[in-house]
C-alpha cells in the first residue's frame, strides 16, 4: 500500500539517509494534485524530490549531492 501521490521510485541516499523520491513523467505528463501534495511533504521534511522527464533531470539533482557526500 502506497501513500496517495507517492513517487514511482523511492530510496535513501547513503550514508546520510536522506529520503529520495523520483516521479517519472513523459514529456507532456502532468502531476496529479495528490502527487504535488506528496512532493511538498517530502521537501518540507527535508527529503529530495525529483520530477524526472529524462535521466538528465535526475542527474542534475543527484550528482552534486553524491559528489559532496564523503
Amino acid at each position: 500500500m502506497a501513500v496517495p501521490g507517492a513517487a514511482d521510485i523511492t530510496g535513501l541516499i547513503a550514508p546520510c539517509g536522506q529520503r529520495l523520491e523520483i516521479e517519472c513523467k513523459a514529456a507532456t505528463g502532468r502531476q496529479k494534485p495528490e502527487q504535488i501534495a506528496f512532493q511538498n511533504m517530502v521537501r518540507a521534511l527535508g527529503g529530495i524530490y525529483v520530477l524526472a522527464r529524462v535521466m538528465a533531470d535526475v542527474d542534475a539533482v543527484l550528482l552534486p549531492i553524491l559528489q559532496a557526500t564523503p
